[in-house]
Order: C-alpha cells, then sequence, then structure tokens
C-alpha cells in the first residue's frame, strides 16, 4: 500500500526525471518551453536531427564494416573536397548517405568501387569535379545510376564497367571528357544508357561498351571527331542494339555485331562521319542492307564520297 511519502517521493523522482529529459533535449537542440508537458517529449524527440558526420580527408571510409552511415557534410579543414575511394570496397554498405556540399566534389573516382551491396547511385550536377574513373567500378549490387552534369571532368575511364545487374545508368553533360575507355565494359544486364558526351574531345573509347550483350538504347551523342587511333571493340557483343548516336568518326569502326542496329543510326554514323583522306572502314550488320536495301545503297555513295567502304557482315 503506498503511504503519501511514497506517494510523494514517486512524483519528486518524477519531476527530476522530467527535468533531466527537458534539459537534454534543450542540449541536442530541441525547443522546449517551461509550460510543455511530458506527453510533448515524444515529438521532439522525433524531431531531432543527428549532427552530421565531418569528411575531413579522402578514403575516410574505405572498407568501412557498417551496413547504414548517418547523412555527413565537408569538415571546413578538409579544402580538397577529394571523394576518391570514400565509400569503396565497403563490403556491408547498403546506400550512400546523404552529404551535404557533396555538389562540390573535386574528385569521385573510386567513388563506391567494389562495394557490392549499394543498389541505387544518385549524384547532382557534379560542376566542380574534375575526375570520375572507376566510380562504381566492380559494384556488383548497383542496379541503377544517375550522375547530373559534369562539365568539369575529363576522364571516365572505367566509371561504371562490370556492373553484373546494372540495367540503368543516366550521365548529364560532360563536355570536357577525353577518356571513356570501358565506360560500362562488360555491363551484361546493361539495357538503356543516357548521356551527353558531344564535346568532341575523347581521344579514347576502346571496349566502352563491349560486352554490354542486352543493350538496347544509347541515347545521346557521342561525338569521337578526336579519336585518331582505333575504336577497337566500341561495341562489340552488343546483340541488341538498335539505337546509337556516334558523331565524327574518322577512323575504322565496327558496328556488324548488332544485328538490330537502326537505318537511324547508321545513318547518322555515315552522316556525321568525317571526311578521310586514306580509306576506312565502317563494318555494318548484313540484316540492315537486308532490310533497307535502297536505302543502305543510298548512304554507302554519301560514305564513298567521304572516303570511307561499308562492310557488311
Amino acid at each position: 500500500m503506498n503511504t503519501p511519502k511514497a506517494v510523494a517521493d514517486e512524483l519528486l523522482a518524477l519531476i527530476n526525471d522530467r527535468d533531466e529529459i527537458k534539459k537534454a533535449l534543450i542540449e541536442l537542440g530541441a525547443v522546449v518551453a517551461d509550460d510543455d508537458g511530458l506527453s510533448s517529449y515524444p515529438d521532439k524527440i522525433r524531431g531531432l536531427k543527428p549532427a552530421r558526420l565531418k569528411i575531413f580527408k579522402k578514403e575516410q571510409f574505405y572498407q568501412w564494416k557498417d551496413k547504414v552511415l548517418p547523412d555527413m557534410e565537408f569538415d571546413e579543414s578538409f579544402t580538397s573536397h577529394d571523394m576518391s575511394w570514400l565509400f569503396g570496397r565497403c563490403p556491408n554498405l547498403v546506400a550512400v548517405p546523404n552529404i551535404g556540399g557533396i555538389e562540390t566534389a573535386t574528385d569521385i573516382s573510386s567513388f563506391i568501387r567494389e562495394s557490392s551491396k549499394v543498389t541505387h547511385l544518385t549524384l547532382p550536377d557534379m560542376p566542380m569535379a574534375t575526375k570520375a574513373e572507376g566510380v562504381s567500378m566492380q559494384s556488383g549490387g548497383l542496379t541503377s545510376l544517375t550522375i547530373g552534369d559534369m562539365p568539369l571532368v575529363e576522364t571516365l575511364r572505367n566509371a561504371f564497367r562490370n556492373g553484373d545487374v546494372l540495367e540503368y545508368a543516366s550521365i548529364g553533360d560532360a563536355p570536357k571528357v577525353k577518356d571513356v575507355y570501358c565506360l560500362f565494359y562488360l555491363d551484361s544486364k546493361l539495357k538503356r544508357v543516357k548521356l551527353s558526351l558531344d564535346g568532341g574531345l575523347i581521344t579514347d573509347c576502346k571496349f566502352m561498351f563491349e560486352g554490354c550483350s542486352m543493350l538496347e538504347e544509347v541515347e545521346g551523342v557521342i561525338n569521337i571527331s578526336s579519336v585518331m587511333d582505333s575504336t577497337e571493340s566500341m561495341l562489340s557483343g552488343c546483340a541488341e542494339l538498335k539505337e546509337i548516336r556516334i558523331k565524327g568518326c574518322m577512323v575504322n569502326i565496327s558496328m556488324h555485331q548488332s544485328p538490330k542496329l537502326s537505318l537511324e543510326s547508321a545513318r547518322f554514323l555515315i552522316s556525321e562521319a568525317q571526311n578521310v583522306s586514306t580509306p576506312k572502314v565502317i563494318s555494318l550488320p548484313q540484316s540492315l542492307v537486308d532490310r533497307y536495301p535502297s536505302e543502305m545503297a543510298e548512304l554507302g555513295g554519301v560514305a564513298s564520297g567521304k572516303g570511307w567502304t561499308i562492310t557488311y557482315r
């Protein structure tokens, strides 16, 4: 049986507990008025935002073991904003945390490289980034990725290669890119890509889509007018490819492994190819001339006038 003294003691303890909770809430940034009842405290607790973790160096979370990481922001002392390998080789990470000011990053190379449990990657416009090599290379769980405009990026070498389950990729305007070597190499489940690589500075496009056996459409222009040596295996193994727009070609190019290639894709390639002084060859699938004999005969004349020979296989 509770005595008056016991009841009073319990009430005093309750008041003390309330005051301690109020003090803790205020210390964490919550607004608590003197007349706020205890019943209001749960919503105040739910409304608290945890402090953002500070990023103070590149590779800071390299090989980190946690599945989930808190929101982050750059420390004032970390002026380079280099995010290379920031979440590389994290075996359990399932999602990239929210990073305040991420658009000021200067390097996103190997950002989630070999972090195989991350399923989606979305980055905003990256106006300060100059390098983006191996961004999600060998991240075998990634199914989709979206990156905004990258106006200063010069290299996308190996950026998204060997994505075993990657199905969709979108890359914003990247007019200064020079290197797209193995960009989507062996992404065997990739079906659709949206990109903007029309700056005309690309010098290496070898193996760009090699082994993308399910790729159907590449939306946007790939300007290879500065490629002087080879387009080796740029589209090897792309058996489902229908739509792609390649501009400014001046070296031999092979597209014969894409029997479903559209007439519009072939027309764009030939119409936008450069005049060449030494004979060059465009290799196309036999199915094109079978489906569109008169149109391909006309395009053959256009190609011949520029110094090209079209072969069909």
